[in-house]
Parts: C-alpha cells; sequence; structure tokens
C-alpha cells in the first residue's frame, strides 16, 4: 500500500544508516549527484550506510534497469501511486529529494536538491557516531 512503502523500504534496514535518494532517469540534477557521491559512497563501503534509490514509471523501466547497473545500491522502482506518496510524506515537490535515517530509524535529513558531497559526509557522520 502506498502509505506502507517507505517503512517497508526502511524496515530492511534496520540498525543502519540510510541515504534515500529520490529521483527519475531523466532527471539531469540527479544524475550528476550520483556521479558527485560515487566518491564518498567508496569512502563508506565498508560502513553502515546503505544506499536506497527510488523511482517511478516517469522513468521508462528499460531505461532504469540499464541504468542502475553503475549506480551502487539498492533500487525500488515503485508504482505512481507509491512515488507520489513518499514524496508527499518528505513535502517535496521536486527531483532529486534525499533523505537520511539513522539506524534508529530516525529521519535526520531532508534535502531538495543536490546538498554537496561534504554535506552529505557531515549528515551521514553524525549518525554514525
Amino acid at each position: 500500500a502506498p502509505e506502507q512503502i517507505l517503512q517497508t523500504i526502511l524496515d530492511k534496514y534496520k540498525g543502519k544508516t540510510v541515504l534515500i535518494d529520490i529521483w527519475a532517469t531523466w532527471c539531469g540534477p540527479c544524475r550528476m549527484g550520483h556521479k558527485q557521491l560515487a566518491p564518498l559512497k567508496q569512502e563508506l563501503k565498508d560502513s553502515n550506510v546503505k544506499c536506497v534509490y527510488i523511482t517511478s514509471p516517469t522513468s521508462p523501466l528499460g531505461t532504469w534497469q540499464e541504468m542502475i547497473k553503475d549506480i551502487d545500491g539498492d533500487h525500488y522502482y515503485l508504482t505512481g501511486e507509491q512515488y507520489d506518496y513518499v514524496l508527499n510524506h518528505f513535502e517535496s515537490d521536486g527531483i532529486p529529494t534525499y533523505a537520511i535515517y539513522d539506524p534508529a530509524g530516525t529521519q535526520t535529513f531532508k534535502n531538495i536538491g543536490f546538498p554537496g558531497v561534504d554535506k552529505f559526509r557531515e549528515e551521514i557522520n553524525k549518525t554514525l557516531k
């Protein structure tokens, strides 16, 4: 159900820091964010951080399936209704939208638009202490 999708996803990562990236295949700023975050994800690969990518049917399925091969993390292709619910939950009217959850499952950060690698590092490190 749309109102349960976010919690269902988060429940898979209990005890971990979760970086959620809501994006679309056609979104230039989203794709730029993936490239800029790649080195930080490499730094964090042995840590307790999981990167979760969420998109919707506005991204053609075949294009999405090809693109995610080069994006390290867990990927979710939601229905339009589920996707709209998630965007509403984050009070977002645009993408990319990012959120960070600490290991207890509490949202500690949210940003619409790419805030920069240093900001991500700072916010993720807060959850790892």
